[in-house]
């Protein structure tokens, strides 16, 4: 410590402060790829809901960002009928941009030619990480559109699961999934990607509009991703407090059928 503070003295610097606490790890505040205060002036419409989920490929911690970038777009998922590319905001005319940041933008946009309803999704490359955003704006309370945020996850899923086994390595995954609206929002079977069957009937709202969920991936088989979007739908609860089963559940067989081609 004497040899420090004589090379610090010379150097003309204040001397390095000791302590014996444990150091805190500061924590950055979470920061949005969609500007929502932006959206709202241009749509008009006053609410909004908004989905951002992260996904940590801890498995590919070896690979330099352009290195991981090069294997998700050679690897993308490609719609048989049509040949774009999946998820949609992966295609190569919504590239914004590659400095500093890799993303990737659908511009706010009516949702269906719908007047009081608009959505917008963007998502981010990063070393190991994926950081994908959707947000709708509503005049009112929200039948959430669930198709297009959910079955993006998925077919990014789909594309790490290529990767994966392009390389012959085991996935690790951290996938964190947050929710937020500033209004009612409920659950609407006609916008989900996964049918629920008889259990949604009745009304299912996800209570405070807001959740935060973490989750890994180990696997790629159906077990492990109906367990990751059954978490999801849990989120949904019955508004009927006599509810035999309030939570909303995920039609497994419809599920497996769904997805039987990618897995």
């Amino acid at each position: 410590e004497r040899f420090e503070e004589l090379v610090l003295a010379l150097e003309n610097r204040p001397p390095v402060t000791r302590t014996t606490s444990k150091a805190i790890k500061t924590v950055s505040p979470i920061v949005n790829l969609i500007d929502h205060d932006t959206n709202i002036k241009r749509s008009q419409l006053g609410y909004y809901a908004h989905w951002n989920i992260q996904l940590d490929v801890l498995s590919l911690n070896n690979s330099s960002l352009p290195e991981f970038f090069k294997l998700l777009i050679d690897n993308r998922i490609v719609d048989p009928q049509d040949k774009t590319f999946l998820p949609f905001v992966l295609g190569d005319n919504f590239k914004k941009s590659h400095i500093p940041k890799i993303i990737y933008e659908m511009p706010l946009q009516p949702y269906m030619g719908v007047s009081n309803w608009a959505v917008t999704d963007s998502l981010m490359i990063e070393k190991e990480r994926i950081k994908y955003e959707f947000s709708e704006y509503r005049s009112d309370i929200f039948l959430l559109q669930l198709s297009h945020p959910l079955s993006s996850v998925f077919y990014l899923l789909m594309n790490l699961k290529k990767i994966h086994l392009h390389l012959g390595i085991e996935p690790n995954i951290m996938i964190t999934t947050d929710f937020k609206a500033t209004n009612k929002s409920l659950f609407y079977p006609t916008y989900s990607p996964f049918d629920c069957g008889a259990f949604h009937l009745g009304t299912f709202l996800i209570p405070n509009n807001t959740f935060h969920m973490d989750s890994t991936i180990k696997n790629f088989n159906s077990e492990t991703l109906y367990k990751y979007f059954q978490d999801i739908y849990h989120q949904f609860q019955s508004e009927n407090p006599n509810a035999k089963f309030p939570y909303l559940t995920i039609n497994k067989e419809n599920f497996d059928q769904l997805t039987l081609k990618y897995l």
